[in-house]
């Protein structure tokens, strides 16, 4: 069931890119690659959504998540810089 509802969001934010839906889209989907723990799918969807949606209601969350992603594949300072930008954006 999962696989049918990241195909139906990927179809979301691949058809309507400018749609308010299309980063809530990217969002989920990486949700749900942090819940299986792959790190690295979850870590392109969130930074996809920093390059194409930066203004979304809900950038500290995908800072902190991105921030874990970086973390659990070693990047430690990336993750370092990731959670720096959240607290100075959103303190």
């Amino acid at each position: 069931m999962r696989q049918q509802a990241i195909n139906a969001y990927r179809k979301v934010f691949t058809t309507f890119p400018d749609s308010l839906f299309a980063g809530e889209s990217l969002r989920k989907i990486g949700d749900w690659y942090i819940e299986d723990k792959n790190w690295n799918q979850a870590a392109d969807f969130f930074s996809q959504i920093l390059r194409e949606h930066p203004d979304a209601g809900f950038i500290a969350d995908v800072l902190f998540n991105l921030a874990v992603c970086q973390s659990e594949r070693g990047e430690v300072k990336a993750a370092i810089a990731s959670f720096s930008r959240l607290e100075r954006e959103y303190p």
